[in-house]
Protein backbone atom coordinates (compact mmCIF):
# COMPACT_ATOMS: atom_id res chain seq x y z
CA UNK A 1 0.00 0.00 0.00
CA UNK A 2 2.85 2.38 0.81
CA UNK A 3 4.47 2.03 -2.63
CA UNK A 4 0.93 2.35 -3.98
CA UNK A 5 0.34 5.91 -2.30
CA UNK A 6 4.13 6.79 -2.82
CA UNK A 7 4.05 6.52 -6.66
CA UNK A 8 0.71 8.62 -6.71
CA UNK A 9 2.39 11.18 -4.30
CA UNK A 10 5.59 11.68 -6.71
CA UNK A 11 3.71 11.78 -9.51
CA UNK A 12 1.73 15.07 -7.61
CA UNK A 13 4.94 16.22 -6.33
CA UNK A 14 7.28 16.28 -9.15
CA UNK A 15 4.29 17.27 -11.37
CA UNK A 16 3.64 20.52 -9.22
CA UNK A 17 7.23 21.06 -8.82
CA UNK A 18 7.50 21.22 -12.71
CA UNK A 19 4.84 23.05 -13.30
CA UNK A 20 5.42 25.92 -10.41
CA UNK A 21 9.33 26.03 -11.85
CA UNK A 22 8.15 27.41 -15.26
CA UNK A 23 6.01 29.71 -13.73
CA UNK A 24 8.81 31.25 -12.04
CA UNK A 25 10.02 32.51 -15.41
CA UNK A 26 7.08 35.06 -15.29
CA UNK A 27 8.83 36.30 -12.71
CA UNK A 28 12.34 36.83 -13.54
CA UNK A 29 12.20 40.56 -15.08
CA UNK A 30 9.34 41.53 -12.36
CA UNK A 31 10.31 43.20 -8.92
CA UNK A 32 11.55 40.63 -6.06
CA UNK A 33 8.38 40.88 -4.26
CA UNK A 34 6.61 38.77 -7.02
CA UNK A 35 8.75 36.26 -6.87
CA UNK A 36 7.65 35.11 -3.37
CA UNK A 37 4.27 33.83 -4.73
CA UNK A 38 4.77 31.22 -6.57
CA UNK A 39 7.71 29.55 -4.06
CA UNK A 40 4.39 29.98 -1.25
CA UNK A 41 1.82 28.36 -3.48
CA UNK A 42 4.22 25.09 -4.23
CA UNK A 43 5.17 25.19 -0.81
CA UNK A 44 1.32 25.07 0.38
CA UNK A 45 0.46 22.44 -2.00
CA UNK A 46 3.34 19.70 -1.58
CA UNK A 47 1.83 19.79 2.07
CA UNK A 48 -1.62 19.23 0.83
CA UNK A 49 -0.36 16.51 -1.80
CA UNK A 50 1.48 14.50 1.32
CA UNK A 51 -2.37 13.44 2.34
CA UNK A 52 -1.93 11.35 -0.61
CA UNK A 53 1.19 8.88 0.82
CA UNK A 54 -0.46 9.23 4.50
CA UNK A 55 1.66 12.07 5.63
CA UNK A 56 -0.09 14.70 8.33
CA UNK A 57 1.82 17.67 9.22
CA UNK A 58 1.93 19.54 12.76
CA UNK A 59 3.70 22.72 13.04
CA UNK A 60 4.40 24.10 16.91
CA UNK A 61 6.09 26.72 18.52
CA UNK A 62 5.33 29.26 15.43
CA UNK A 63 5.37 31.65 18.54
CA UNK A 64 8.79 31.46 18.88
CA UNK A 65 9.33 33.31 15.54
CA UNK A 66 10.08 37.10 15.74
CA UNK A 67 8.37 39.82 13.71
CA UNK A 68 11.78 40.89 13.15
CA UNK A 69 14.69 38.76 11.29
CA UNK A 70 16.14 36.03 12.62
CA UNK A 71 18.54 33.24 12.09
CA UNK A 72 16.48 30.04 11.74
CA UNK A 73 18.61 27.06 12.26
CA UNK A 74 17.12 23.89 11.28
CA UNK A 75 17.62 20.28 11.31
CA UNK A 76 18.25 18.24 8.21
CA UNK A 77 16.65 14.92 7.52
CA UNK A 78 14.39 14.89 4.23
CA UNK A 79 13.46 17.12 1.30
CA UNK A 80 10.76 17.56 2.53
CA UNK A 81 12.61 20.28 4.99
CA UNK A 82 13.06 22.44 2.45
CA UNK A 83 9.36 22.99 0.95
CA UNK A 84 8.15 23.72 4.53
CA UNK A 85 9.97 26.67 5.43
CA UNK A 86 8.19 28.91 2.82
CA UNK A 87 4.90 28.83 4.49
CA UNK A 88 6.72 28.92 7.66
CA UNK A 89 8.82 31.86 7.87
CA UNK A 90 7.81 34.17 4.62
CA UNK A 91 10.23 35.74 2.60
CA UNK A 92 12.89 33.44 4.31
CA UNK A 93 16.78 33.40 2.55
CA UNK A 94 18.17 30.22 2.73
CA UNK A 95 21.74 29.36 2.68
CA UNK A 96 22.09 26.68 -0.18
CA UNK A 97 24.82 25.09 -2.40
CA UNK A 98 26.27 26.89 -4.89
CA UNK A 99 25.77 23.73 -7.19
CA UNK A 100 21.61 24.48 -7.12
CA UNK A 101 22.27 27.74 -9.27
CA UNK A 102 23.24 26.38 -11.96
CA UNK A 103 20.27 23.99 -12.40
CA UNK A 104 18.34 25.58 -15.68
CA UNK A 105 15.38 27.77 -14.36
CA UNK A 106 15.47 26.59 -11.21
CA UNK A 107 18.79 28.29 -10.75
CA UNK A 108 17.61 31.36 -12.36
CA UNK A 109 14.88 31.71 -9.86
CA UNK A 110 16.92 31.19 -6.86
CA UNK A 111 19.43 33.58 -8.46
CA UNK A 112 16.53 36.15 -8.73
CA UNK A 113 15.13 35.32 -4.86
CA UNK A 114 18.48 36.46 -3.89
CA UNK A 115 19.04 33.00 -2.02
CA UNK A 116 22.19 32.53 -0.20
CA UNK A 117 24.92 30.31 -2.00
CA UNK A 118 27.88 28.80 -0.03
CA UNK A 119 30.70 27.23 -1.56
CA UNK A 120 31.64 24.56 0.74
CA UNK A 121 35.17 23.99 -0.34
CA UNK A 122 35.74 28.34 -0.53
CA UNK A 123 37.27 28.18 2.83
CA UNK A 124 37.22 32.13 4.45
CA UNK A 125 36.32 33.50 1.15
CA UNK A 126 33.18 31.56 0.81
CA UNK A 127 32.15 32.44 4.21
CA UNK A 128 32.68 36.54 3.80
CA UNK A 129 30.63 36.06 0.97
CA UNK A 130 27.87 34.31 2.86
CA UNK A 131 27.87 36.66 5.15
CA UNK A 132 27.55 39.78 2.68
CA UNK A 133 24.68 38.10 1.04
CA UNK A 134 23.19 37.41 4.90
CA UNK A 135 23.41 40.92 5.25
CA UNK A 136 21.65 41.98 2.40
CA UNK A 137 18.50 39.61 3.06
CA UNK A 138 18.95 41.35 6.44
CA UNK A 139 18.70 44.82 5.22
CA UNK A 140 15.34 43.66 3.12
CA UNK A 141 13.88 42.54 6.29
CA UNK A 142 14.40 38.88 5.43
CA UNK A 143 15.25 35.90 8.34
CA UNK A 144 17.94 33.73 7.51
CA UNK A 145 17.46 30.15 7.28
CA UNK A 146 20.51 27.62 7.41
CA UNK A 147 20.70 23.71 8.02
CA UNK A 148 23.61 24.05 10.30
CA UNK A 149 24.86 20.31 9.59
CA UNK A 150 24.76 20.94 5.79
CA UNK A 151 23.19 18.64 4.47
CA UNK A 152 20.41 15.79 5.40
CA UNK A 153 21.45 13.46 7.99
CA UNK A 154 19.53 10.00 9.09
CA UNK A 155 17.39 9.72 11.77
CA UNK A 156 18.73 9.11 15.26
CA UNK A 157 22.22 10.44 13.90
CA UNK A 158 24.22 13.45 14.81
CA UNK A 159 26.04 15.74 11.83
CA UNK A 160 29.04 17.82 12.54
CA UNK A 161 27.69 21.65 13.33
CA UNK A 162 29.64 23.74 11.17
CA UNK A 163 30.97 27.09 12.18
CA UNK A 164 29.19 29.02 9.19
CA UNK A 165 26.04 29.27 11.37
CA UNK A 166 28.00 30.86 14.05
CA UNK A 167 29.53 33.20 11.78
CA UNK A 168 25.93 34.82 10.28
CA UNK A 169 25.18 34.56 14.23
CA UNK A 170 27.44 36.99 15.33
CA UNK A 171 27.89 38.68 11.83
CA UNK A 172 23.74 39.58 11.75
CA UNK A 173 23.46 39.74 15.08
CA UNK A 174 20.49 37.60 14.90
CA UNK A 175 18.81 35.89 17.53
CA UNK A 176 18.66 32.55 16.55
CA UNK A 177 15.75 30.20 16.50
CA UNK A 178 16.64 26.25 16.72
CA UNK A 179 14.20 23.87 14.61
CA UNK A 180 13.50 20.41 15.76
CA UNK A 181 11.92 17.53 13.29
CA UNK A 182 11.37 14.04 12.74
CA UNK A 183 10.48 14.30 9.01
CA UNK A 184 13.19 11.64 8.42
CA UNK A 185 10.69 9.19 9.49
CA UNK A 186 7.99 9.69 7.25
CA UNK A 187 10.11 10.92 3.86
CA UNK A 188 13.21 9.53 4.38
CA UNK A 189 16.26 10.33 2.58
CA UNK A 190 17.31 9.00 -0.94
CA UNK A 191 13.93 6.86 -0.49
CA UNK A 192 11.05 7.04 -3.08
CA UNK A 193 8.89 5.14 -0.97
CA UNK A 194 7.08 7.48 1.81
CA UNK A 195 5.59 6.54 5.31
CA UNK A 196 2.20 6.98 6.70
CA UNK A 197 2.14 8.97 9.84
CA UNK A 198 2.36 12.50 11.11
CA UNK A 199 5.72 14.79 11.00
CA UNK A 200 6.06 17.40 13.50
CA UNK A 201 8.48 20.53 12.83
CA UNK A 202 8.74 22.38 16.37
CA UNK A 203 10.11 26.06 16.24
CA UNK A 204 12.29 26.26 19.72
CA UNK A 205 12.79 29.28 22.12
CA UNK A 206 14.67 31.89 20.51
CA UNK A 207 18.75 31.92 21.48
CA UNK A 208 19.31 35.58 22.56
CA UNK A 209 22.49 37.58 20.62
CA UNK A 210 25.78 37.53 22.42
CA UNK A 211 26.70 34.40 22.72
CA UNK A 212 30.23 33.42 22.37
CA UNK A 213 31.47 30.74 19.81
CA UNK A 214 31.57 27.57 21.95
CA UNK A 215 29.05 28.42 23.95
CA UNK A 216 26.52 28.65 21.12
CA UNK A 217 27.36 25.85 18.81
CA UNK A 218 26.99 23.68 22.47
CA UNK A 219 23.25 25.49 22.95
CA UNK A 220 22.34 25.15 19.45
CA UNK A 221 22.98 21.28 19.31
CA UNK A 222 21.69 20.81 22.47
CA UNK A 223 18.26 21.97 21.91
CA UNK A 224 18.04 21.21 18.67
CA UNK A 225 19.20 17.40 19.16
CA UNK A 226 16.98 17.10 22.32
CA UNK A 227 14.29 17.73 20.94
CA UNK A 228 14.93 16.11 17.60
CA UNK A 229 14.89 12.88 19.65
CA UNK A 230 12.05 13.62 21.10
CA UNK A 231 9.88 13.74 18.27
CA UNK A 232 11.44 11.00 16.97
CA UNK A 233 10.19 9.05 19.58
CA UNK A 234 6.49 10.73 19.28
CA UNK A 235 6.49 9.81 15.54
CA UNK A 236 8.11 6.28 16.50
CA UNK A 237 5.23 5.90 18.90
CA UNK A 238 2.13 6.66 16.56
Amino acid sequence: MNVIRSIFFNIAFYGWTAFWSLTTLLTLPLPLRYGYFPQNVWSKGIQKFLCIAGIRVEIRGLENIPKTPALIAGKHQSAWDTTIFFKTVPRVAIVLKKELLNIPVFGWYLKKMEQIPIDRSGGASALKKMIRFGKKAVSRNRSVLIFPEGTRIPVDKTGTYHPGVYALYSMLDLPAVPVALNSGLFWPRRKFTKNPGKIIIEFLPLIPTGLGKEAFLKRLEHDIETATKRLVKEGRGQ
